[in-house]
């Protein structure tokens, strides 16, 4: 399957993705910062797929999103991204969009996040 990058600060929240991701499969590296996720890529992880929260401490998850698609590592990499996140304003929801990303609102459904990283990972299989 795929490695998958998630960034969530909310332990809970971060617990629940992991178990759904790797009972669907996949291999998943577990952020609780920005700067955690940042120092994996620095450290040779290169994800198949990001999952990320919008409000991160140190960088919201718009900042480390296009941080992480200009990392030197992964600049010839297609690498999706699909953000989770409370805010569920208009105005956050097409920023994410706008970013080429799928952005879900929380709470979410399992089955909702399931669906988005298959079309998410088709997308660039297919590419």
């Amino acid at each position: 399957m795929a490695n998958i990058l998630v960034v969530e600060d909310d332990a809970d929240i971060l617990e629940l993705v992991t178990a759904r991701l790797t009972s669907y499969g996949h291999e998943v590296r577990r952020c609780a910062t920005p700067r955690q996720a940042l120092a994996a890529v620095n450290q040779g992880y290169l994800p198949d797929l990001v999952c990320l929260d919008v409000g991160l401490p140190e960088m919201d998850g718009f900042y480390l999103s296009y941080r992480l698609r200009r990392h030197p590592r992964l600049n010839d990499r297609v690498v999706p991204t699909i953000f989770l996140s409370a805010r569920a304003d208009p105005e956050h929801v097409v920023e994410g969009r706008s970013m080429g990303a799928t952005y879900i609102t929380k709470p979410f459904s399992p089955t909702t996040l399931q669906i988005a990283i298959e079309r998410a990972l088709a997308t660039t299989t297919s590419a």
